[in-house]
């Protein structure tokens, strides 16, 4: 007998019915991070995907306690059903499923018999992007679909950069080569020669409000010449997402002023001892200064001072090239069912 049950949820109401009990499970588990939260996954999913069907397979054991959750979407096309997560490609580098690690392999199964059920007959078509390589999931997928006669695969798609922080800031001065510490120092002092510099960190959902359209502002400054500026969906879903969490105390911005005028900005989310750097923007005509180099020393001072372990990069060009970064790759997971041949086209086959 299963230590288990699952239920299919299809209303988005229910990410935030379900909130308290799923936030309170993902403080139990390892690994966990803002992007599993109901929060994200409900809110992304909201944005960028409500035009396929919410199947959000949630998990509770014998005593009705939550113990985990499969936020997938579907779209049934032609003779076969797309399983994609319901955060969608590109929001961000994080994508799992929140599970008890005893019961991952067998709820993962059981998901895909409910959308089997769902949709009779119907083969199946997964897609995942993207998998970090340290993903509990990744294995139990695959094992799965191996067990089901599926092929899959992993496809390399990128690496995301993290450093773990010491108890305090001079030692992880010294944890850097003596070059990249003096060139650090170098350019903090010569900011300061240039320009009286004023660094806000900001963390209440008014001062949230506020530094948004500050970073929206330099953000588009940035990307003027290139033109690969947010979408207005984007801007909309990245002031909600960070209104929400600076509710609960899990979003930062960390805002540089110089002579009076305000010349970069850092998105940040602090959960579980981690901190998650998710973009950065400043000022073209204030690159002298350096303002990201310098937002960045001062997000890690700030995270070591409130007792942050980890920080986790998820901006590519974000100026990290003075600190010892660690890496990992994720992959775009993906895998197709076959087509059963008819018995026809196998005698077919026989005979010749």
């Amino acid at each position: 007998m299963a230590d288990f049950r699952l239920y299919i949820e299809k209303d988005p109401s229910s990410f935030w019915s379900l909130k308290d009990d799923w936030t309170s499970f993902l403080n139990e588990i390892p690994g966990a991070n803002p992007f599993l939260t109901p929060h994200w996954i409900g809110i992304s999913y909201e944005f960028f995907s409500s035009d396929r069907e919410l199947f959000l397979v949630v998990v509770r054991d014998q005593m009705d306690r939550f113990t985990g959750a499969v936020p997938w979407a579907l779209r049934k096309v032609d003779d076969h059903v797309e399983i994609e997560h319901a955060v969608p490609e590109d929001v961000c580098l994080y994508l799992d499923f929140p599970i008890d690690q005893r019961f991952r392999s067998e709820v993962l199964k059981g998901s895909l018999e409910l959308v089997g059920r769902e949709y009779p007959g119907a083969r199946l078509s997964i897609r995942f992007p993207y998998i970090r390589e340290d993903s509990p999931s990744l294995w139990s997928l695959q094992k799965l679909l191996d067990e089901r006669g599926i092929e899959s695969e992993k496809i390399e798609a990128g690496k995301l950069y993290y450093m773990d922080l010491p108890e305090n800031y001079e030692d992880f001065l010294f944890s850097l080569k003596k070059r990249e510490r003096t060139q650090l120092q170098k350019t903090e002092k010569r900011a300061r020669r240039i320009a009286d510099l004023n660094e806000l960190e900001m963390r209440s959902p008014e001062e949230i409000n506020r530094g948004l359209d500050v970073f929206m502002r330099l953000y588009r400054l940035q990307k003027e010449d290139s033109g690969d500026t947010l979408t207005p969906g984007y801007e909309a879903f990245l002031r909600e997402i960070f209104l929400v969490f600076s509710q609960q105390s899990w979003a930062a911005l960390y805002i540089l002023n110089a002579d009076g005028w305000n010349v970069g900005a850092l998105l940040a989310l602090e959960f579980r001892g981690k901190a998650f750097v998710f973009a950065g923007a400043e000022d073209p005509q204030a690159k002298e200064i350096a303002p990201l180099a310098l937002l960045m020393n001062g997000l890690i001072k700030s995270s070591i001072s409130r007792g942050i372990r980890r920080i986790e990069i998820l901006q590519d060009s974000l100026p990290t090239e003075h600190y010892p970064l660690k890496q990992v790759r994720y992959y775009i997971f993906k895998a197709e069912e076959r087509p059963v041949p008819s018995p026809r086209g196998e005698r077919e086959r026989v005979s010749r």
